[in-house]
């Protein structure tokens, strides 16, 4: 039950009056006696809370139903207990409807900030909003005999100082020093009260653990960190030792001594050559580690066969042009890609929009790609953003020396993400929908050439339930005539069922075998000995017997 009153300013104020008010009508009543045991009573309820709590105004007021009453209860910091009158009513942000108008004891705390108590105000037909700030608790924490430049962590959480000033609680306080064995102990903080604790560090002997190379298969002629394989490996004190790489033969092809360790982690980049700097041959190669009397070792392959596709990044993944192709990236690559596009149409109006691709995927393994990619259809009044994931999945085969044989499946899913698809004309595809499709290609160094074919259901708006679907088949061909550059281009064939209709937002009875024709050509440049790649092309999409819409797309991308 609430506090009886409505008081705003003064609850004194209150209690007196509803005092006089029944002192006077127990006075006509002749019942004196009752009256000044009702005002008593009254003035010794109010007394303490106009003593201990302020009237916390509300920060919001809403009306509602007017037999309805509503508070919401906010505060800095989530997750904290609320109390009306003493009784637990749950966790901020809260709340609570269908109190007893009248005032109310309100009380809020949380572990390491305390207690914070006010009086608030409940209105029938009224929503109030409380916000209630907690002052955070602290005391202070002095770490002792450390060795120098050692670091702390509190909770996983690194402070540069041994002194410190923490929330009141328990804490784990770890202590760490390249070269010594981790301290860790739990730490209970007082309230405005320094508590110091010695946490001496015993000397680590030395170990060497978890030697990998991060790429096991990788060709030297690509640029960058691309070109490279990364040996890893960690240490726990200071030590010397030596890197050795030998050929399947046994002979030492590599040498480098290594300097003192004087951190955990260890990295040793090789780029594929011996010791003159000169490159060595396709093939396995061995790494051993030595150090403080302790060997370990990993494997790589030189594969000069391997290339980073000179490409495109389509809603599917790597591709050319607009259209999924069979070649993926080699094993554990990544790749973040941007892309603007301007659209161009015969009719009705000239600019149509500029869609922003934003791509990211990754090969976990050499026959897995996955990728996802955000697009925003900029433009438009109200611009539609759509979200595509995909999976490709394939392998390659050599035929002779020179010339590959690939092959590749995928899946693709997308959606916009409200309703509003990009402008029509529709029966293309948009890069949303439930699509699966297949491609190959024929491949050497020089020249690639292949076929796609890929079909979509939703492909409008990316909701399966309207059954507009789009068929695509496509001749994808590259040329790239240093490993640099490449260009490539694309003719594809699109066939659309039961086109979408934006008008009633569901699929039309039209079917056209021969929807339109896609053209296109792009070109990729790597940015030398980096990782980065820029993109440009211009596109021609020919509806039959409709309008013509042109693109023209430059982008960047960023290989690892």
């Amino acid at each position: 039950m609430p506090i009886r009153g409505y008081s705003t300013d003064s609850l004194w104020a209150a209690c007196i009056n509803n005092a006089s008010r029944c002192i006077l009508k127990t006075m006509k009543r002749t019942r004196i006696g009752f009256a000044y045991i009702t005002a008593l009573l009254c003035a010794f309820r109010l007394a303490p809370y106009a003593e201990e709590y302020q009237l916390l105004p509300p920060e919001q007021r809403q009306e509602i139903t007017d037999a309805q009453t509503e508070i919401v209860i906010r505060t800095n910091v989530t997750d904290a207990a609320v109390y009306l009158n003493g009784a637990y009513q749950g966790r901020t942000p809260l709340t609570v409807r269908g109190l007893v108008a009248g005032v109310y004891e309100l009380a809020v705390e949380k572990e390491g900030y305390g207690r914070t108590g006010y009086l608030v105000a409940v209105e029938r037909g009224q929503r109030h909003s409380f916000y209630v700030p907690l002052e955070i608790i602290t005391g202070y924490l002095a770490i002792i005999d450390t060795p120098d430049e050692s670091s702390y962590y509190v909770d996983d959480i690194l402070h540069h100082t041994a002194t410190m000033e923490l929330a009141a609680g328990y804490h784990t306080v770890t202590v760490k020093k390249f070269g010594y064995t981790d301290e860790t102990r739990a730490v209970y903080i007082v309230p405005q009260t320094l508590i110091t604790i010695s946490m001496p560090l015993s000397r680590a002997s030395f170990s060497l653990a978890n030697f990998t190379v991060s790429r096991a298969r990788f060709n030297p002629a690509l640029s960058g960190s691309l070109g490279e394989c990364a040996f890893s490996f960690s240490v726990t004190a200071p030590e010397t030792g030596t890197l050795t790489i030998t050929d399947t033969a046994g002979t030492v092809v590599y040498h480098t001594a290594l300097l003192l360790f004087t951190t955990w982690q260890q990295k040793i980049i090789w780029n594929g050559r011996d010791i003159q700097g000169k490159e060595l041959p396709d093939g396995r190669y061995r790494a051993t580690l030595t150090a403080g009397g302790i060997t370990a070792a990993a494997e790589t392959v030189i594969d000069r066969s391997l290339k980073i596709v000179h490409g495109d990044y389509p809603p599917g993944g790597t591709g050319i042009g607009p259209i999924a192709t069979a070649a993926l990236l080699p094993a554990r690559t990544f790749f973040l890609a941007v892309q603007a596009t301007a659209l161009f149409d015969t009719a009705p109006r000239p600019f149509s929009g500029m869609p922003i691709s934003f791509s990211f995927g990754y090969t976990p393994l050499s026959w897995l790609e996955l990728s996802a990619q955000f697009t925003v259809y900029t433009g438009q009044a109200q611009p539609p953003a759509a979200g595509t994931v995909a999976a490709q999945f394939g392998g390659k085969i050599a035929i002779g020396n020179d010339w590959w044989f690939r092959g590749s499946g995928f899946l693709r899913w997308g959606m916009f993400t409200q309703n509003a698809p990009p402008p029509a004309p529709y029966g293309t595809d948009t890069g949303t929908g439930l699509s699966g499709g297949g491609a190959i290609s024929f491949a050497n160094t020089f020249f690639s050439t292949g076929i796609t074919s890929e079909y979509t259901y939703g492909a409008a708006t990316g909701k399966v339930t309207i059954r507009d679907s789009v068929w695509r088949n496509g001749i994808t061909v590259q040329f790239t005539p240093v490993h640099t550059v490449s260009i490539q281009t694309w003719l594809i064939l699109n066939s659309a069922f039961h086109i979408y209709d934006a008008t009633t937002n569901s699929a039309s009875d039209l079917i056209y075998w021969a929807r339109a024709l896609d053209i296109g050509i792009s070109t990729t440049v790597s940015i030398r000995n980096t990782p980065f790649f820029f993109h440009a092309g211009f596109r021609t999409l020919l509806f039959f017997n409709e309008r013509t819409r042109f693109g023209t797309s430059i982008g960047i991308s960023y290989v690892f």
